[in-house]
């Protein structure tokens, strides 16, 4: 919900009111319209402040939506590569991420060797 107001701080301050022979107490009212023009001013700060921080979780949000979606692309790549080395019980083992894992570090190492690990027999 933004906040508009119809009077900032520099307006308060700048307006001149014209004298009358039968009036209030000018003292009174430029002591009274200071303190409006104190709460004025944190209300502006605060407001610039709140901007600013909207503006900063926007975009912390945009980026963790990205992350989040290049996240969920390497779960299901995940999800189909580790889809064959379930148990019977519909769980995958400790001991088949074990050697899923090694088979990785071999394949990494015959990649840095210059050999390509699918066309090794």
């Amino acid at each position: 919900m933004a906040i508009k107001l119809t009077l900032c701080s520099k307006e308060i301050l700048d307006t001149v009111f014209t004298g009358a022979v039968h009036g209030y107490n000018s003292l009174e009212v430029d002591s009274f319209l200071d303190n409006v023009i104190r709460d004025y001013q944190l209300i502006e700060s605060n407001y610039l402040v709140s901007q600013k921080d909207i503006e900063s979780m926007q975009n912390k949000i945009s980026e963790l939506e990205e992350k989040n979606k290049f996240l969920e692309i390497d779960n299901k790549r995940y999800e189909a590569r580790f889809e064959g080395i379930k148990n019977n019980d519909k769980s995958v083992s400790a001991d088949n991420i074990n050697l899923v894992k090694r088979i990785s570090a071999l394949e990494k190492f015959l990649w840095k060797q210059g050999f390509n690990p699918n066309s090794v027999k």
